[in-house]
């Protein structure tokens, strides 16, 4: 019955072959969106898993009030990291990271050659027994115990070195910092919440030396003992800080963050490291989009299906004058819609993989075509079928197979009102959500060239930032800057902390000494050139002076 059922639905497509071409392509566009978005929302979903202990693994996070209420930050105090491993008992290790220079560029020098690399971190030795990082060349345990050490991304190891074994061999950080390369791993995968380039020794640093409760810049990551309770941990994370800071100068707090929720729950948490940064709304949102494209495409075949029902009316009629009864039409209709889908999903899935590089474009994703080819991902494939199919199918296989022999093969027209009325609702859904998912594109659009056009407060235009970091001394900063104005399509040259929208320095300023109301502030140590460079225009006061006489602030 089956196979007769499937040779009547493959004979009903191909002699109808427009209308069979217009659902079937359809259904393919609708589910290759929704395909691209699962596959996306998946990617989201799946970021630490690779690590073994993931369920025991917390990040640390430090609670203060700032100037627009409760914050949250990804950083805390370096004291805080060894003190855990001594002080609360839930702890098995903790480990310290610090992007370098705060989160700024790092200047390598290897092999008589310069280098800038923006993922360089300093590291506590632990966080190789947290994380699991395989190493293809050398070995995790040991590898940065001793200062003046570093374990480089197999990436980054072909960059710097070629295909020279680098163990054993050294490179310089910004001029200050002799390293030994004492391995090299795996690079991370792109769901991996970390994406360091470069590990290097922390306690080759004064910072790891000198560890202090007041500054708040490492990133802090814990592995629990198993079966650990998380409010426990908390309170004794309190009491560690009660211990070791007096009550009235403790202006912050402490939580814990299980390693899953890292990616997606940290959006609105401030001085993370992270490059990629995920956010539950945007993945939520896009699970509500899935679904309405989806709907979309389902309720299109239906209105397409049934469009068609006074052609199929007669044949239904002639059907079950034959013997045919309503459940056996209703598996028969269900079939054909089955087999729609199914040429549909296949094309759908091509589709995909064709149109996933343009969505990486667009978006900045690292989307590749691996997560297509797994089992878990067929399984989600058979569902989806399983669910189009059931829900395209719903409103044509009950309509059809419901027309009554005596009425269809007598009337021209079989429409009640009741079907009159389902019919013209899902035509007006269809519509409505369009309507909508149109509307908020063009809103989105719109949003983004507000702020492509939006005035920034300085001319970016024809201005580079080029990071030094790799110079030592004021001689070598004004030999560059010389050199620089000599070049003839220079116009004017500066010297500063930072770029404009960069974090450099965060302060605290109070009108004097005795005063406790204190505003937060973000500096940048620059010079009085910074004012042309970028044609700030002042609103009261005057120029930076040209000589650093005196404290002065803009």
């Amino acid at each position: 019955m089956f196979k007769n059922y499937l040779k009547i639905a493959w004979r009903n497509l191909v002699k109808n072959r427009l209308f069979s071409a217009i659902n079937v392509l359809g259904l393919s566009i609708g589910l290759a969106v929704t395909l691209i978005l699962l596959i996306f929302i998946r990617h989201e979903q799946s970021f630490d898993n690779m690590y073994s202990n993931v369920d025991n693994i917390q990040r640390v996070l430090l609670h203060t009030d700032g100037d627009n209420g409760r914050e949250i930050w990804a950083t805390v105090p370096p004291s805080l990291g060894p003190t855990m491993m001594t002080d609360v008992a839930n702890v098995e290790y903790a480990a310290r990271t610090l992007k370098n220079d705060f989160g700024g560029t790092a200047s390598l020098r290897v092999l008589e050659q310069n280098f800038t690399e923006k993922d360089l971190f300093w590291v506590d030795a632990e966080l190789l027994n947290i994380f699991d990082v395989p190493f293809i060349k050398g070995q995790a345990k040991g590898a940065l115990d001793r200062p003046n050490t570093a374990v480089l991304s197999e990436t980054s190891a072909k960059k710097y070195f070629g295909e020279k074994d680098p163990i054993g061999k050294t490179f310089t950080v910004d001029g200050k910092y002799k390293l030994e390369v004492t391995g090299v791993y795996k690079d991370f995968p792109n769901n991996s919440t970390l994406d360091c380039n470069i590990m290097a020794s922390g306690i080759t640093t004064w910072f790891f030396k000198n560890p202090s409760w007041n500054n708040a810049s490492f990133e802090t990551y814990c592995l629990l003992k198993p079966r650990t309770d998380l409010e426990s941990t908390e309170l004794q994370l309190q009491e560690m800080l009660n211990k070791n800071m007096e009550k009235e100068n403790q202006w912050y707090t402490f939580s814990l963050q299980p390693m899953k929720e890292v990616h997606l729950y940290s959006a609105g948490y401030d001085n993370a490291y992270a490059n990629r940064i995920g956010d539950i709304k945007e993945v939520r949102n896009l699970s509500y989009l899935a679904l309405i494209i989806l709907l979309i495409a389902s309720i299109n075949y239906m209105n397409l299906t049934t469009a068609r029902s006074q052609k199929r009316s007669k044949e239904v009629g002639i059907s079950k004058t034959l013997g045919s009864s309503s459940g056996s039409l209703l598996i028969r209709f269900y079939i054909e819609t089955g087999l729609v889908t199914l040429i549909s999903l296949v094309i759908g899935v091509l589709l995909t993989l064709t149109a996933l590089p343009i969505f990486n474009s667009v978006t900045g994703q690292e989307l590749n075509s691996d997560l297509l080819l797994n089992f878990e991902f067929f399984i989600g494939l058979y569902v989806l079928w399983l669910v189009v199919t059931l829900i395209s199918g719903s409103y044509p296989a009950l309509y059809l197979s419901k027309f009554k022999p005596s009425i269809v093969l007598k009337s021209s027209t079989v429409n009640s009102k009741g079907n009159i009325f389902i019919r013209k609702g899902l035509v007006v859904f269809q519509f409505a959500a369009s309507v909508v998912l149109i509307v908020g594109v063009l809103m989105i659009l719109k949003q983004m060239e507000f702020i492509r056009n939006q005035k920034l407060g300085f001319n970016a235009e024809n201005v580079v930032a080029i990071s030094i970091n790799g110079l030592k001394g004021s001689e070598k900063k004004d030999a560059l800057v010389s050199e620089l104005k000599g070049i003839s399509n220079v116009s004017s040259v500066s010297l500063a902390q930072g770029f404009p929208g960069m974090e450099v320095s965060g302060r605290s300023l109070s009108r004097n000494e005795d005063d406790k109301e204190k505003f937060n502030i973000q500096t940048n140590v620059t010079d009085a050139s910074v004012i042309d460079v970028l044609q700030l225009k002042l609103l009261a006061g005057r120029t930076l002076p040209s000589l650093n006489k005196k404290k002065i602030l803009l």
